[in-house]
């Protein structure tokens, strides 16, 4: 009864609401915690929906945090849910993730995996992070407050070629839910666990089994995390993990005929891009071969916010080695005005 009654009293915050996301939101919900914060400044897109069972057709366009919301106020009268529509970043990580007692780490990139992992080291808070990749899932967590959480298991950044998102590994939506409600029943089980223990979970859905191990401190780990809310502050987690391979418009020589810019959104995103020098591509269309671009040795990719340009410029890098591929900060969001943008069927 004790334990029940801390789990509805606690304050857990979800960051990212994909594939993961949703089922982690859900079970929560269904275990009675009645503090949830979610952060996400992602929209809804028609991708998303294969794997996102919280979204249809008609949320398309809308911010994935709103639908939520919406979601839980309709089906769960008692929770308290605040909705974040922004992307976490060291700049607000901090002061968002300090409001809360339990933090599960949904998003699908390596930079804020560590930026996420180093801020609840430096703030004491339990994390249970989970990844999906292929037929794989994995579960990290981390409640040992006197670990190196993330920077135990994985001390150094993947190689790029490692770096996939859940469209490009083929992820089916089975296992990103399964993963997401085994998040919760261990988050669920941590309170009747008498000492606080690190475990990595590892479930493979081909052949249904899971192998659990103990995660150990690592000194290496612990030695390149930020010891001062100061150091997290200046830390740069897109350069730790994908090197400096960013661009902003203002350095794009747009006057070069001979480069390509490749915009990567879905085809309902808008705004438009009207020069000359792009292409509009999904990744989904490069993987499948539509490389209209390979004559073009400067290629800049570009998203809505500058999030997934990322991780497809470093799939590009390490697929054509010898082009210049470049990500462009703060994608369409960022792009400057004599970029001549117009919203789409204008």
């Amino acid at each position: 009864m004790e334990n029940r009654r801390k789990i509805e009293d606690s304050k857990v915050l979800i960051i990212g609401m994909g594939g993961l996301g949703c089922p982690v939101l859900q079970q929560l919900c269904l275990h009675g915690v009645s503090k949830i914060g979610l952060v996400d400044g992602d929209i809804v897109s028609e991708s998303n929906l294969s794997r996102q069972f919280l979204f249809s057709v008609n949320d398309i366009g809308s911010a994935k945090v709103d639908v939520a919301k919406k979601y839980v106020d309709n089906q769960f009268k008692l929770v308290e849910l605040t909705a974040y529509n922004l992307f976490l970043t060291i700049d607000n990580a901090i002061q968002i993730i300090e409001a809360y007692d339990f933090v599960f780490d949904c998003t699908d990139n390596f930079p804020s995996r560590y930026m996420i992992s180093d801020a609840c080291m430096l703030l004491k808070k339990p994390l249970f992070m989970g990844a999906v990749n292929g037929l794989e899932g994995q579960i990290f967590q981390f409640t040992n407050l006197e670990s190196a959480y993330y920077r135990d298991v994985f001390p150094t950044p993947p190689n790029s070629r490692d770096i996939l998102t859940c469209n490009q590994s083929n992820v089916p939506s089975e296992l990103t839910k399964f993963v997401g409600e085994l998040m919760v029943y261990n988050f669920i089980k941590h309170f009747d666990s008498i000492n606080e223990y690190n475990l990595f979970i590892n479930y493979q859905l081909e052949k249904n089994e899971i192998y659990k191990f103990d995660i150990l401190p690592n000194q290496k780990g612990y030695e390149k995390t930020p010891k001062t809310i100061d150091q997290f502050l200046k830390s740069n987690y897109q350069i730790q993990c994908f090197g400096n391979t960013t661009i902003t418009w203002q350095e794009i020589d747009l006057g070069n005929q001979n480069i390509c810019i490749l915009d990567v959104r879905e085809k309902h995103e808008g705004p438009s891009l009207t020069i000359n020098q792009v292409l509009r591509l999904t990744f989904d269309e490069i993987q499948n071969g539509d490389n209209n671009f390979l004559d073009n040795n400067e290629l800049y990719v570009v998203c809505e916010f500058g999030n997934r340009s990322m991780s497809i410029a470093h799939y590009l890098r390490s697929v054509f080695p010898n082009k210049m591929v470049f990500s462009v900060l703060g994608g369409i969001n960022d792009a400057f005005s004599p970029l001549n943008l117009k919203q789409n069927g204008s």
